[in-house]
């Protein structure tokens, strides 16, 4: 991943009361770890635009944002569906064995016994754990798919992003 390249980590909901603020969607974990930025790149049918925090509100039912500039119900509308993001660069640093999940998508994923399945092709977030969906490859075993719990040190035993692979305990015939 290049330093220009930018992670979305959230959407412009729907108007939110009458001087301009919106309900935001985040993407993030914590879903209030949107908010350690202010600005963001916006983009919305392929226009591109800055939108800077100027006041935020943790509801109980999600965020509400009011973005500099725009400061009544009109002219948040103009900004529904907004993506939101940030360069990859400008995200906090994590510990040395932790990661964020884009720097996971496109790790060649192979078991123990040497098996390539494909490639990460995204992190799903699930009740239990979260899994790993990979996606296979000219130089996958065969052409499953498959989905694998992210429980670390059973399941995924070492995870190399210099290298470029995910090694998992997993065998090629567990779900047939």
């Amino acid at each position: 991943m290049d330093d220009d390249d930018w992670l979305v980590l959230g959407q412009v909901g729907k108007p939110h009361g009458v001087k301009g603020w919106v309900k935001v969607r985040s993407f993030t974990e914590e879903y209030d770890a949107i908010l350690q930025h202010r600005l963001f790149r916006g983009e919305k049918n392929g226009i591109f635009s800055n939108l800077e925090i100027e006041i935020h509100r943790n509801q109980p039912n999600g965020l509400v944002v009011k973005f500099k500039n725009f400061d009544d119900p009109e002219s948040a509308i103009d900004i529904i569906g907004t993506t939101l993001s940030v360069r990859a660069k400008d995200l906090p640093v994590l510990e040395d064995d932790e990661f964020y999940w884009h720097q996971l998508e496109g790790l060649r994923v192979l078991n123990l016994q040497g098996e390539i399945f494909g490639i990460v092709k995204k992190m799903l977030q699930t009740g239990a754990n979260d899994v790993v969906v990979v996606k296979p490859d000219g130089s996958s075993l065969d052409d499953r798919e498959r989905l694998i719990p992210w429980i670390r040190g059973e399941v995924i035993k070492a995870i190399d992003v210099e290298k470029g692979e995910l090694l998992v305990s997993w065998r090629s015939d567990y779900l047939e």
